[in-house]
């Protein structure tokens, strides 16, 4: 799991499950693209997946776009839109890992999400759902862009994961995705978002998402 926040740097490891089980991966702690690039951070995924990972669980602090998230929240990431101006699928390809071109239509797994409903419905959790956007920070949205973003039909923004998804894509792993909702993100918020404010809210979002995680990650294995 990646429980980073939006504009946070940590090391990163990548666990695989042992052998003799069905291939799945958790990634935990990294840095966020925004000061880095995508390539830097990704080349250990891409490693990682190449042992043979079938399902990757990602998940990441956002802002709310979505009038109706509070802070606190977990939402399904049923979508994304990238508006970072970076891919790390760019250059040549690598054929060993996957095709040229990558289908995105259904980047996050349909069966998977069916489960990550069930999971937080037995863990009694309220699980939103939406689209998430990327945008290469490291600064937060001004009010033009936060009317932009949900007007292009955004419900939670941050400055990772996309590349990440599109990594796995590539090499035919199955994704599920979520997002923590740190802070609002919405143009008729009041005062200004505080990096301050979205570390405070982590632990809030985090304890529910373990709880759905709890029921969920033995259905993967």
């Amino acid at each position: 799991m990646d429980l980073v926040p939006r504009d946070s740097q940590r090391s990163g490891r990548l666990r695989r499950r042992p052998r003799g089980r069905p291939g799945g991966g958790a990634r935990q702690g990294r840095a966020d693209p925004a000061p880095l690039g995508s390539g830097a951070h990704v080349r250990g995924l891409v490693t990682g997946l190449s042992l043979g990972i079938g399902t990757l669980v990602l998940t990441n602090a956002a802002g709310g776009i979505n009038p109706e998230f509070e802070p606190g929240d977990v939402m399904l990431i049923t979508d994304t839109i990238n508006l970072s101006g970076d891919n790390p699928l760019r250059g040549p390809n690598l054929d060993r890992l996957g095709p040229r071109f990558v289908a995105m239509t259904d980047a996050f797994d349909l069966q998977l999400r069916d489960k990550a409903r069930q999971a937080a419905a037995r863990a009694r959790v309220i699980l939103r759902e939406g689209v998430y956007l990327m945008l290469s920070g490291p600064n937060y949205e001004t009010r033009a862009e936060l009317r932009m973003l949900r007007t292009l039909g955004a419900d939670a923004v941050g400055m990772s994961t996309v590349p990440e998804v599109l990594v796995a894509r590539h090499q035919g792993v199955r994704v599920l995705g979520f997002s923590l909702i740190a802070n609002k993100a919405t143009p008729e918020m009041e005062g200004e978002v505080t990096h301050e404010e979205v570390l405070a809210m982590g632990p809030i979002g985090a304890a529910r998402l373990v709880e759905v995680l709890r029921e969920l990650l033995p259905e993967l294995a």
